[in-house]
């Protein structure tokens, strides 16, 4: 066994320790480690056959964490099924990361089956529709089409939440859809996690939407969301044309979710880490459970 192999061995086990484990004590980074292989071809098939696998095994380690809490309280009381959302998220971000594009059938496999799942869990679709999105995902995708239809469906009650939107993103990049994004955008009444929006537009490559990202960036509050609209002109007015996939502004939003920046991780979001330097706010994209 060379040096190279035992390395990605020991890496692996890591790996697969974080699919036993409670949300709170997750490390993703030892998941997304695994990336660090993904150019041995022998190695490739490891990680690629350990995402396959891992959904499955964080739903048994959930129902057996159930059966030992219901026999160590013994109240009569059935305890719920927590599927550990810290490592369901780092997996399909690592799906993605890997760029494995016969991976994308079991994301969206996953996403249909998190329909009735706790909130914590189900809020990881706009995770997987982002993974689908980079994975240039070529089947039918009309769930993620009447989720998003029926959220915007009332203009005075529109949904907004963070995953709603980065559904709405990967929604546009998978059908190409410029006017979408464009549409949203030049409606006033929106106005929560428009970076998605933005985001969408830089990386279908929009140029007639930079006379209302500038008109909307001089009336934003939020810090972080106006670097998001700074990077998106910048993008705008210097691209040739639509970015490959790994140079995508998607990417600049990091793999922490809120449960990871709750639990005390640093944030690796580039527009917070920016907004961060202009403002000296240091918990500027802090969150708490």
């Amino acid at each position: 066994m060379n040096e190279t192999q035992q390395l990605f061995n020991e890496t692996l086990k890591m790996a697969q320790k974080q699919l036993t484990l409670q949300y709170y004590d997750t490390k993703t980074k030892h998941i997304y480690n695994l990336i660090n292989y993904a150019n041995f071809p022998e190695l490739r098939s490891g990680i690629i056959s350990f995402i396959e696998n891992s959904f499955d095994t964080l739903r048994k380690e959930a129902y057996n964490f159930k059966t030992e809490q219901d026999k160590i309280w013994n109240d009569g009381y059935e305890s719920s099924v927590m599927v550990n959302s810290v490592a369901f998220g780092a997996l399909v971000r690592t799906a993605g990361m890997l760029g494995e594009k016969r991976l994308a059938p079991l994301l969206y496999k996953e996403f249909l089956g998190l329909e009735e799942e706790f909130y914590e869990l189900n809020l990881e679709r706009g995770t997987l529709s982002i993974a689908l999105s980079i994975l240039s995902y070529e089947g039918d995708i009309k769930e993620i089409q009447d989720i998003l239809d029926d959220a915007v469906s009332n203009q005075y009650d529109i949904n907004e939440r963070e995953h709603i939107m980065k559904m709405f993103y990967a929604f546009c990049i998978l059908k190409k859809d410029k006017t979408r994004a464009l549409d949203y955008l030049s409606n006033y009444k929106r106005t929560e996690n428009l970076s998605f929006v933005a985001a969408a537009l830089a990386d279908l490559d929009v140029k007639n939407a930079l006379p209302i990202l500038r008109d909307r960036l001089n009336q934003l509050d939020c810090p972080i969301t106006k670097e998001v609209f700074l990077e998106a002109i910048y993008r705008l007015e210097v691209q040739t044309e639509i970015p490959d996939t790994q140079n995508r502004m998607i990417w600049m939003f990091g793999k922490r979710n809120d449960t990871e920046l709750a639990l005390g991780n640093d944030t690796d979001n580039i527009f917070t880490l920016r907004a961060i330097e202009k403002t000296g706010d240091s918990e500027l994209g802090i969150f708490y459970e």
